[in-house]
């Protein structure tokens, strides 16, 4: 996880917590992405590239200051719509809405996990959301890349890539995981595998199966090679 992007009023009485929580996400080894203010106005083009690239995006759902009471940010509430279809598209992005106490939860977030923010006390909805961030990167874990052997089986795989069915699979805690896919490319040097394992596994199997072939590494310990075996 490398990125958050952070949707909000530009309102200067929406400056302060919107800062506190930029550097909420920088603290957490992230980066903090955001748009223009909209003012109601169709989302731009480039502001939902940058919503689709980020890897997650929290949403500051405050009372705005020309509507009535119990009105949020319609502009925030567009951008926050596209981070949860891209998060419904892909698992492994991630969105939070943040709302103001005194605006009701509309139905974009109803049945999802938000937080709830009192603005005389934003120090709990920091500790909140600091959490809710530990457990995103968590989660996420990291990409790792490994490179197939021996060479000879290795070739073998790469040259029927388009038909081999590339998986892997990771241990934590002596628990075995559901096998996911692996996306194997061949590179100078040899073919290799891409994949992505949480912070706290410790071994990983990797098996290739396709038409006259099959493969299938033992568990191995995070590294860069890892040995297939004939099945």
């Amino acid at each position: 996880m490398r990125s958050v992007f952070l949707s909000y009023s530009f309102n200067d009485v929406d400056r302060p917590l919107a800062t506190d929580v930029e550097r909420l996400i920088r603290s957490h080894g992230l980066i903090a992405t955001t748009g223009r203010n909209l003012a109601g106005k169709a989302l731009s083009d480039e502001i939902t590239h940058l919503i689709d690239k980020s890897d997650g995006v929290i949403a500051l759902c405050t009372q705005r200051a020309v509507a009535p009471d119990g009105v949020t940010h319609p502009w925030v509430l567009q951008e926050y719509a596209i981070g949860r279809a891209a998060s419904l598209r892909d698992p492994a992005k991630q969105t939070i809405a943040i709302w103001q106490v005194g605006v009701p939860v509309v139905g974009i977030d109803l049945g999802y996990e938000h937080v709830d923010h009192d603005p005389a006390d934003s120090t709990k909805t920091l500790l909140r959301l600091s959490e809710i961030l530990g457990n995103w990167k968590q989660r996420a874990g990291r990409f790792i890349k490994v490179q197939l052997m021996p060479e000879d089986v290795a070739r073998r795989i790469g040259q029927a890539a388009s038909q081999v069915q590339c998986q892997f699979r990771w241990q934590a805690d002596g628990k075995e995981e559901e096998w996911k896919a692996v996306d194997v490319r061949r590179e100078q040097g040899g073919i290799f595998g891409y994949l992505r394992v949480p912070d706290d596994a410790e071994m990983i199997q990797i098996r290739a199966s396709g038409p006259n072939l099959g493969f299938e590494s033992p568990y191995t310990p995070l590294r860069m090679f890892v040995q297939m075996d004939q099945v």
